[in-house]
């Protein structure tokens, strides 16, 4: 059997009568949040440090190893200063040599005292005169062999002579004399020994000696 149980009043308490109620924590406003923002970099971003970096490390990894020597002058010669000069931008004769030998030009020396007459030495060539060696070589492409440098016995006319290193004598062959006569410009002979002189446009002067090719580079 059910029982059913009357409240009865007024409305007032009515409505008081079924007042849900409600807890005082739920009546306090809510607090802001300070959002907290990660930066993180985009994957672009990462792709291309990762790409930029790994070609360096492949050619890191596959550069051949070369003697010191070589690496001495190569560098001399790509950067267009001296750095492994002696005296007054003056070369040893090894370092003269490695650096032909670099660009092609072969030096035809048994012994390098430059004190000794049937010597070919470089030793205290300028720079300016391998530089215009090398020059030669590679704007005429000509087999080029050096037969005279430093070392004492030759006729010094000025200053600027083989034993202070500003003059070279190379062998002449077909090439190379085709490539003198044609390139530079006639300047008449020389008054001593009647040698045909060339000049170049960087001013060096070619001398025609009977078997070889008398060189000023200035």
């Amino acid at each position: 059997m059910d029982f059913y149980l009357s409240i009865e009043g007024t409305d007032e308490n009515k409505e008081s009568a079924y007042q849900p109620e409600v807890d005082a924590a739920d009546l306090t406003p809510p607090r802001r949040r300070t959002p907290v923002v990660f930066w993180a970099p985009p994957l672009d971003f990462l792709f291309l440090q990762h790409w930029d970096a790994a070609p360096r490390r492949r050619a890191a990894e596959k550069s051949p190893k070369i003697g010191a020597a070589a690496a001495e002058n190569l560098s001399a010669s790509t950067s267009g200063t001296n750095s492994t000069r002696g005296d007054g931008g003056a070369l040893t004769h090894s370092q003269a040599v490695n650096r032909l030998k670099l660009s092609g030009v072969k030096v035809d020396s048994k012994c390098s005292d430059r004190n000794n007459p049937e010597c070919t030495s470089l030793a205290g060539v300028k720079v300016t005169t391998i530089n215009g060696l090398q020059k030669l070589k590679r704007q005429s492409s000509c087999p080029i062999v050096v037969v005279g440098g430093t070392e004492t016995g030759h006729v010094n006319r000025t200053k600027k002579a083989h034993w202070n290193g500003y003059k070279a004598d190379i062998k002449p062959n077909k090439c190379i004399n085709s490539y003198i006569r044609k390139k530079f410009k006639a300047i008449g002979n020389r008054s001593d020994d009647g040698a045909p002189q060339f000049r170049s446009p960087a001013k060096n002067i070619y001398a025609g000696e009977s078997d070889k090719w008398d060189i000023l580079y200035v």
